[in-house]
């Protein structure tokens, strides 16, 4: 499998565990950061953001492209449209 779609595989997999925290746990890398338009977190904010978030109904990934930042870093950056489950405003 390619990089591209290995983090593809992975980022539906993180947006699927929306409130989850033991996932986020197991599978966040510690040195990790996600980037949103409130600003770039790490792990820790990431957890305390996500822990009793409701999951959402649905999320799409658009336009994905890769940056390789260098061998050994890479970005998965994207837009994405998200519809929470409890019938709050789209994201």
């Amino acid at each position: 499998m390619e990089l591209l779609e290995t983090l593809l595989d992975l980022e539906h997999r993180f947006w699927a565990a929306a409130g989850d925290t033991g996932h986020y746990e197991k599978h966040f890398a510690e040195d990790g950061m996600m980037a949103f338009h409130v600003g770039i977190m790490d792990k820790p904010t990431i957890l305390e953001a996500i822990e009793g978030a409701e999951p959402w109904a649905s999320a799409s990934i658009d336009k994905p492209r890769l940056v390789h930042v260098n061998h050994d870093v890479a970005a998965l950056v994207y837009t994405t449209a998200a519809v929470p489950s409890d019938g709050g405003p789209p994201y």
